[in-house]
């Protein structure tokens, strides 16, 4: 035990000893699941809105999800700026889910 804490003495510089040694790959956001924002999730949306058809009940003409969403996809970021108490329902749980994920 004394002369572990001989040792211990003379290191000069936490991170010398192995068990104080800090591991990049440990840290926080070394890699994260998912590294979009909120902006790029919402281009990713608008985009792949046009390719998801959608089939009323009625039986009328089948049309896609880009209507539902009132950006355009290079404007995504401006749009998420400007939002209010007044933001649709829908898209409120949308940044909801962003922000959760």
């Amino acid at each position: 035990m004394a002369g572990q804490d001989i040792v211990q003495n003379m290191i000069d510089t936490l991170g010398q000893s192995q068990d104080r040694r800090f591991s990049k790959a440990l840290a926080e956001h070394f890699i994260d699941i998912e590294e979009r924002g909120d902006a790029d999730l919402l281009k990713f949306v608008k985009q792949l809105s046009g390719h998801v058809m959608y089939h009323p009940p009625d039986g009328g003409d089948k049309q896609d999800w880009r209507n539902f969403f009132p950006y355009e996809a290079e404007q995504a970021e401006n749009w998420l700026a400007s939002l209010g108490a007044d933001t649709e329902p829908h898209l409120a749980l949308l940044l909801a889910f962003f922000e959760v994920y």
